[in-house]
């Protein structure tokens, strides 16, 4: 073998580790700062995201129609838009909030249920009537107006969605009214697993 041969072989060696080193990195820098195609569309979240998620300013009372002063409680927050006239299927969703409150075994002490309703008359008529069965749930009124810009944000339609409100009182995911209960204990078990509030 003479020196050319070497010299020849030893460039393309060098070549080829230069190669299997940059390319990886060429391909990380295409699919960051090139076209918008070529981004990966996966998500790791079930419910929809909120962007940008933004705090949620609400004026709330209780069920005597005195100011809720802590309505977030510093805990991740189930809320839920109920309309004065909460059917059976309305209730069923509210049941099933429990049970996954339920299922996040030793992290529900820092998740909560909050349903808003139009008026505090209401409200105390569920408050007796659901009471026993559904001893942590919260209850909050805000007038006709606000409820209704409320719905509209959160239900769009949909009476059964449910909206994931962060400690600090952000509005973070919403769940349509046939979200899998699965789909949303692994997103909240995931978010209580990062996040150090609440």
């Amino acid at each position: 073998m003479t020196d050319t041969d070497a010299r020849r072989r030893g460039r393309r060696r060098l070549l080829l580790i230069a190669a299997i080193f940059f390319t990886p990195m060429l391909l990380a820098w295409l699919v960051y700062f090139g076209p918008q195609d070529l981004r990966p569309e996966g998500r790791t979240n079930y419910g929809e995201l909120q962007q940008p998620v933004a705090p949620l300013e609400l004026a709330l009372r209780d069920v005597q129609d005195a100011a809720l002063a802590e309505p977030w409680d510093g805990k991740w927050t189930l809320l839920q838009v109920l309309p004065a006239d909460c059917d059976a299927a309305c209730a069923a969703r509210v049941v099933e909030m429990r049970q996954l409150r339920k299922s996040l075994h030793r992290r529900r002490t820092r998740v909560q249920r909050l349903v808003v309703l139009p008026d505090a008359a209401t409200a105390q008529e569920l408050a007796a009537q659901w009471g026993a069965e559904q001893p942590f749930l919260r209850y909050a009124v805000l007038p006709a107006s606000d409820h209704a810009a409320l719905a509209a944000r959160i239900n769009q339609g949909d009476a059964g969605a449910v909206a994931l409100i962060d400690p600090l009182g952000n509005y973070v995911l919403r769940y349509a009214g046939e979200a899998d209960l699965r789909g949303m204990y692994k997103d909240i078990k995931r978010l209580l697993k990062l996040s150090n509030i609440g």
